[in-house]
């Protein structure tokens, strides 16, 4: 995986060299999940994608590279009132990755453009961060308030990829260029590790069907510049 993290960076390096612009973007993600797990409660999970990019050709059509550090995820909170006892869940999954998108811009009415293709994404970090209260107070979970979900023999896949297309503007003047966007991101990959001991077990303790899939599926707003010609 760290192999593969280096090539990814140093083929957009590579590149960058001979690129006619360059520059970097700062972002929010608002992530959630298509899943076949049923998933009440669900809500979407706000995060950050920061990153830099290259693009390669003409001001009407062009080639973009990025490397962004993009977090992903989802939250889930339950609430019941039983006999007048409250008490409430809250569990915030979080997905931190290395993206390489590779997308086509297009450039099409005055300084407004598309663009669109597909990413590839290693993961670094991935945990559970969970709460339970009583009637307002907080319960101790131990061990279960914060789980890593890469541990050994995890049913979670480091990898994913799927594809981004989005719309943005870009204004400037000589070789400085700002952009705003809007970007959806939809995650091809299953991240459950159906090959793993672990999932194959949850399979047979019937917790999960052998089909069940977990994609991510993310809307991101962007701001960025550009420097080139």
């Amino acid at each position: 995986m760290k192999r593969l993290l280096i090539l990814s960076i140093a083929v957009l390096l590579a590149f960058s060299v001979n690129a006619q612009r360059y520059g970097a973007r700062l972002g929010g993600n608002f992530a959630g999940i298509m899943t076949t797990v049923e998933t009440e409660g669900t809500k979407i999970a706000p995060g950050m994608q920061i990153g830099i990019l290259t693009e390669l050709g003409t001001k009407m059509f062009a080639l973009r590279v990025e490397a962004n550090f993009a977090q992903k995820g989802f939250n889930i909170k339950l609430e019941e009132d039983a006999a007048g006892v409250i008490t409430e869940s809250k569990s915030k999954v979080n997905f931190e990755y290395i993206e390489i998108p590779v997308l086509a811009k297009v450039k099409f009415f005055g300084p407004l453009y598309a663009y669109a293709g597909p990413y590839f994404g290693i993961a670094f970090k991935g945990n559970v961060k969970s709460e339970y209260t009583v009637d307002g107070v907080k319960q101790d979970l131990g061990e279960f308030e914060d789980v890593n979900l890469y541990e050994e023999n995890s049913i979670y896949k480091k990898t994913d990829f799927g594809v981004a297309m989005g719309l943005g503007a870009q204004f400037g003047l000589g070789p400085i260029h700002a952009f705003a966007e809007g970007r959806a991101t939809l995650g091809l990959s299953n991240l459950y590790d159906t090959e793993s001991d672990a999932w194959k077990a949850l399979v047979e303790a019937e917790e999960y069907k052998n089909d069940d899939h977990l994609k991510n599926m993310v809307f991101t707003v962007a701001v960025g510049i550009l420097l080139g010609k």
